[in-house]
């Protein structure tokens, strides 16, 4: 069975590049474009094992996304720049796995 990941990417192109990427790994991909995406868009659907989310969503978004990755005991990691380094740390203090720094390898995420 394929390891599912719910990817947020503000960016459409990097979105786009990375959702290849994983599936030509294996991974099952959600995507959203939302500007604000919320833990009820999976109501009725299977929760995704990993929560990939680029640190721009911001961090009340991010912040709630935490709060559900952990009751439903899942992997949070927070994508970033350099320039967010302050917020990412800020994110993993709230219950975020991890964080990694933007551009990244697949092999990176595979091994947190």
């Amino acid at each position: 069975m394929s390891k599912t990941i719910f990817l947020f990417e503000t960016n459409k192109i990097d979105r786009t590049i990375l959702a290849q990427r994983f599936k030509m790994n294996g991974y099952k991909i959600i995507e959203t474009d939302l500007a604000e995406p919320t833990p009820e868009i999976f109501a009725g659907n299977e929760y995704p094992d990993l929560f990939l989310i680029d640190i721009k969503i911001g961090t009340t978004p991010l912040a709630k996304f935490i709060e559900f990755a952990k009751t439903e005991q899942k992997i949070i990691i927070v994508t970033t720049n350099k320039e967010h380094l302050v917020q990412a740390n800020m994110m993993v203090e709230m219950g975020a796995n991890d964080y990694i720094l933007k551009p990244f390898k697949i092999e990176l995420v595979r091994s947190r």
